[in-house]
């Protein structure tokens, strides 16, 4: 038996470290807990907002992925969000807009924000995109569509005079399907447009529709529609999912060749390249006006959609050039510091 008696210090000593290792078992088991209960959180946040695969139907054995968009808004978008709902109250307290809607999607990572998304709104010449879409998906079977020529022989009634329209062809004159498609869209053309729907196989355009999920189009009933529900048209044209890759980039040169001024364009600098269209509708009582907008920011491409409804469709325009500009100054102000919060990392 040992008998010789140990020094206070080392008890001490060996008490102390007894403790200290305990405490570095307790405090790395509690940080094992957090971390597991993060990856557990982060896991059930991804649950929450999981992604949505848009895929074209009407085929046998394939579903072509267009799209996938997460379920969820944007944080980065939520941000401005406000001021863009702000803008809309006021001009709604001026008594200058009924309602409004918009969608906003971010072209390089897939965020998007929305308000009021479910209203729906008569698209006006919106519609002349899914003709055009129609057009250029027929050409895939008939190579030679486009030179077709055909006749402006009568003139098409119509019970509303457009309030913005640029050049119209001229009754008499001989054009050609591509030629009227250029017009259509250049010039928001009602009557090449008219011209080109005569010359429109009924069933592919019902199939530009369906193809996406959506009822089917019909050219002679208007066709409610969302801003979401045209963002996928825009959206899928910057992607090439449903045209070929030369289609979808003949139809945006198009769209960016487009004489109207007074809507998203306002709102940017001259330098920012936009593939955009508008449309207008309504009657005496409430008229509308719609533009739809792929702005090229740099290497941030976003899209942007916003229909309006109000008493004077002659003040839409400043509507619309306001949600544009806020837009722009919020996503160009939020790249100028992730750049500069990047440089300081450096």
């Amino acid at each position: 038996m040992l008998k010789q008696k140990i020094p206070f210090y080392y008890l001490f000593f060996a008490i102390f470290s007894g403790v200290a290792f305990s405490y570095f078992v307790f405090q790395t088991l509690q940080q094992n807990s957090d971390f597991f209960a993060s990856e557990k959180n982060s896991v059930a946040a991804s649950k929450m907002c999981d992604y949505n695969f848009t895929r074209l139907q009407g085929y046998k054995h394939i579903k072509p992925l267009v799209w996938v968009h997460p379920n969820c808004e944007s944080d980065k978008f939520l941000a401005f969000k406000a001021q863009l709902v702000d803008v809309i109250q006021n001009y709604v307290q001026k008594g200058i807009l009924n309602s409004a809607s918009f969608d906003l999607r971010d072209l390089k990572q897939g965020d998007w924000i929305s308000y009021n998304s479910e209203e729906k709104f008569s698209p006006g010449s919106l519609m002349k995109v899914p003709v055009m879409i129609t057009i250029l998906r027929m050409t895939e079977d008939n190579s030679r569509l486009l030179e077709r020529e055909v006749v402006f022989d009568q003139p098409f009634h119509r019970e509303m005079k457009p309030n913005f329209q640029d050049k119209t062809i001229v009754l008499g004159n001989r054009y050609t399907i591509k030629q009227l498609l250029q017009r259509m869209i250049q010039n928001s053309d009602n009557d090449a447009a008219d011209l080109l729907c005569k010359n429109l196989d009924p069933v592919a355009f019902k199939k530009t529709f369906t193809d996406f999920g959506f009822p089917e189009g019909n050219l002679s009933k208007v066709y409610p529609i969302t801003t979401v529900e045209f963002s996928a048209y825009m959206e899928m044209l910057y992607n090439a999912g449903y045209l070929t890759i030369n289609d979808s980039e003949y139809a945006t040169s198009l769209l960016a060749s487009s004489s109207f001024k007074q809507g998203l364009v306002s709102g940017l600098p001259d330098s920012i390249v936009i593939a955009h269209k508008f449309g207008e509708s309504g009657d005496s009582q409430v008229q509308q006006l719609h533009e739809s907008g792929i702005i090229y920011y740099n290497d941030s491409p976003y899209l942007l959609t916003v229909m309006t409804k109000g008493p004077d469709i002659k003040k839409l325009p400043e509507v619309i050039g306001m949600i544009s500009r806020v837009t722009y100054l919020s996503i160009s102000n939020a790249e100028t510091n992730k750049i500069a919060q990047n440089g300081a990392t450096h």
